[in-house]
């Protein structure tokens, strides 16, 4: 693409036209950004700065690229040979590192918990323990703020160590390191950490940088971390800071991972000189969605005030469903969905978002009854490893055959691995340890003790009590977040089965035969309605969206005994939210849910009542009857 002054707004002109000194550019869902950061660049090299002069940073791959393909074609049409460099954070690190004779490889995620495990191993703890992707995702954050293994032995020697937590990891954070020195690799966080550790560190490096980068580009600037804000710094020349970054405070959706917004807010009291431009014009949503993005957002203080101007007219009126349940939600959403194929919209630009991973269990047996295609941005429930990880046990009870089934349940016992699971699959159990030997005969004595139990108790009940005895229970307790996601994913399995109510291996079959089936099915649909969680959508556009859960509790979410839920946080979740969708939006909630195993009855999201008189709302509920009904479930 040329730059083209015509076809950008005067915001956009403005932003595209300061070409010198730090700029700051507020630029809202929809507002143009790609566009105004592509020109600007173009308007850059026309003004005689030599292309590979100019740095252009960016949180995804894709978003580099899309990128470079629109400044590649407009400096092709020019002849210029030379490139700006663009790319994400971690191959500005890359790039850095090998460039001053760094030479490693690098550990991806994969990589990065099979090095946790057997530090986890060497350490003497058992696999049922801890999960190695919670110690990893620790590790990270510790790194992604700026704080290397000597900081934290620093930070936490004799006599500092106080939780079993912090304890782990002192013993597995320097075999981690260990690991990766061995195998000469680098994970995903020292690309960034070991770049500002050499630029910090190394005067003329620092400088040499910061000269043959003399324009600085950052986009989702509002999502940046403490390592990456420090690099930033580090390539800005102090005396010429010619930084320019976009960003939406209101779009910052990624706290728990590290980001932080302050880095937006602060950016003016960090080069004074700042211009601040606002991109208020949105060309993507309808007046009538972006009226209530405004008025949901407005409530927050952490913010740089801005208002959502709309390109397009008023549009649908937003529509609200009231539900009495999760499924009544999901067949509501069904019946509207079936209305907008019917007027021909490809059902690839439609979306469902939820707030959490275990409602698209209602929503996905909904799709398959009614015969429509979908797609999950994610794992499909019946897929998720924590279902599948329960039922091994009961089918390896059922089946003493179905050894893939049999190797992920004795997967958990402490200290079996490949080739132990190996022998007993071969029939040499003789021949391992005794201690061994005894913890698979407990391990067949449960399996035996379950085999009675679906004989006499329903599935659901046989579901709770495995997950109990197992010991899947309590592991998953001690993991966090990530591990209570998990057990409301099995609570949620436990609705699914309260719909088989007689004891019995025929009635358990039914059961396993639904999961089966509807995972199976969900292979076959390639393509159709998007399902994901708000998180999954940033970035995304869709024709007609639908945001549901919309109760108290569950969006806004808590977790139960978080002390550090940020309650603005979840405002601008459902800012991004509103803001995914073009034309039409319908927001719903159930005034009863199943959460935990146990049927709830909720209240409705405080986001709803402060828009209710904004909102065409599809039919009122009668308060009596069903909620007497709901609120003797158990």
């Amino acid at each position: 693409m040329n730059f083209e002054p015509a076809k950008l707004n005067s915001e956009q002109l403005q932003a595209v036209n300061t070409l010198a000194g730090p700029v700051l550019i507020i630029a809202g869902a929809g507002a143009g950004k790609t566009k105004t950061l592509v020109s600007r660049i173009v308007n850059l090299i026309d003004h005689g700065t030599r292309p590979n002069n100019i740095l252009g940073l960016t949180f995804t791959n894709k978003a580099a690229g899309e990128m470079f393909s629109r400044i590649d074609s407009s400096l092709r049409e020019k002849h210029i040979p030379e490139r700006p460099w663009l790319g994400t954070f971690h191959s500005l690190g890359t790039k850095i590192l090998r460039d001053n004779g760094y030479k490693f490889n690098i550990a991806d995620r994969n990589d990065s918990i099979r090095y946790i495990k057997r530090a986890l191993k060497q350490a003497g703890y058992e696999n049922n323990q801890c999960d190695p992707k919670s110690v990893l995702a620790t590790i990270s954050r510790y790194k992604a703020d700026g704080f290397s293994l000597n900081d934290f032995q620093k930070a936490f020697g004799d006599g500092q160590i106080k939780g079993f937590w912090e304890k782990l990891m002192s013993q597995i954070w320097p075999q981690y390191e260990k690991i990766l020195m061995t195998e000469n690799n680098l994970d995903f966080d020292d690309l960034l950490l070991k770049t500002r550790n050499l630029l910090s560190e190394n005067d003329r490096l620092r400088k040499k940088y910061q000269n043959r980068w003399s324009h600085i580009h950052i986009d989702e600037y509002q999502d940046t971390n403490k390592i990456q804000y420090q690099l930033t710094h580090l390539l800005t020349n102090p005396q010429n800071p010619n930084i320019c970054v976009v960003g939406d405070i209101d779009q910052s959706i990624y706290g728990w991972r590290g980001a932080d917004m302050r880095n937006i807010i602060q950016f003016s009291k960090d080069f004074p000189e700042t211009k601040t431009i606002i991109l208020e014009k949105n060309y993507r949503s309808t007046a009538n969605i972006l009226y209530l993005a405004d008025k949901i957002i407005s409530v927050n203080k952490n913010r740089i005030n801005k208002i959502n101007k709309a390109h397009k007219d008023d549009g649908e009126p937003v529509k609200l469903l009231s539900a009495w349940s999760e499924n009544d939600e999901a067949e509501k959403i069904i019946t509207e969905i079936k209305k907008l194929l019917q007027q021909g919209l490809d059902p690839n630009d439609i979306a469902i978002l939820y707030r959490l991973n275990f409602q698209s269990r209602a929503l996905e047996e909904a799709f398959l009854k009614a015969g429509l295609p979908y797609k999950v941005i994610g794992v499909k429930f019946f897929q998720r490893a924590e279902i599948k990880d329960l039922l091994s046990y009961i089918i390896s009870a059922l089946d003493r055959e179905n050894w893939s089934n049999l190797k992920r349940a004795l997967s958990f016992l402490p200290e079996i691995g490949k080739v132990t699971i190996a022998k007993i699959a071969s029939g040499e159990v003789e021949k391992l340890p005794p201690i061994t030997q005894n913890k698979i005969k407990k391990f067949y004595n449960l399996l035996d003790k379950i085999e009675k139990l679906v004989e006499k108790e329903s599935p659901k009940e046989v579901l709770n009590k495995v997950f109990s005895l197992s010991g899947l229970a309590d592991k998953w307790r001690q993991e966090g977040e990530e591990g209570l996601e998990k057990i409301a994913n099995i609570k949620e399995l436990l609705v699914v089965a309260s719909k088989y109510k007689n004891p019995g291996e025929e009635e358990m079959i039914k059961l396993l035969d639904e999961v089966a089936l509807a995972s199976d099915q969900d292979e076959i649909s390639a393509g159709g309605v998007r399902l994901m969680t708000v998180h999954a959508s940033k970035g995304l556009e869709f024709h007609s969206v639908f945001i549901t859960g919309l109760e108290e509790g569950l969006f806004p979410h808590e977790y139960p005994g978080e002390d550090d839920h940020d309650p603005e946080e979840e405002r601008r979740l459902f800012y991004v939210a509103i803001t995914r969708a073009r034309e039409n939006l319908f927001l719903s909630y159930a005034q009863s849910r199943s959460i935990f195993g146990r049927q709830n009855i909720n209240q409705m999201s405080i986001f709803l009542e402060e828009i209710l008189d904004d909102l065409k709302i599809d039919e009122e509920l009668d308060q009596e009857e069903p909620v007497k009904e709901y609120l003797t479930y158990d």
